[in-house]
């Protein structure tokens, strides 16, 4: 029987994406209109949820690193996602937060690739069960 002590994870700052977009990025992330976009309904777009999401994931684990973390965090994580999302023609091309404007881009179009082209990566490589425990896809 092992004695070692479990790992605990570290406690989340923010609840969730939505508070930590509202309560700290959007307050940190301070630019003008000029040239980029936004979207008061952030979430409603499929791209920006996932990106926010994950920044936010990001920022809860760094947070607890050293102190070079959050610098690493805003270089590396937050600049680079924000410029993608914000970009003129980003995922909030259609949208005008000044104004309220609100409208999703269409999705690209995909055809069926060839029969065989794609194998279901699962069966070959199993997953372990706190891996599918977690997952929300």
């Amino acid at each position: 029987m092992d004695d070692a002590p479990l790992e605990q994870e570290p406690d989340l700052y923010f609840a969730n994406a939505h508070d930590f977009v509202v309560q700290y990025l959007l307050p940190s992330w301070r630019h003008t209109y000029s040239g980029a976009r936004w979207c008061a309904q952030w979430w409603c777009h499929a791209e920006a949820l996932s990106r926010l999401d994950a920044l936010w994931r990001a920022f809860e684990s760094m947070r607890h690193g050293d102190a070079a973390g959050m610098a690493v965090w805003w270089r590396d994580f937050a600049d680079p996602t924000m410029a993608s999302l914000t970009r003129e023609n980003g995922t909030f091309a259609q949208c005008n937060a000044a104004s309220g404007e609100h409208a999703l881009n269409k999705t690209w179009p995909s055809q069926e690739p060839p029969p065989g082209m794609f194998v279901d990566e699962r069966m070959i490589r199993p997953r372990s069960a706190a891996v599918l425990a977690d997952d929300k896809y």
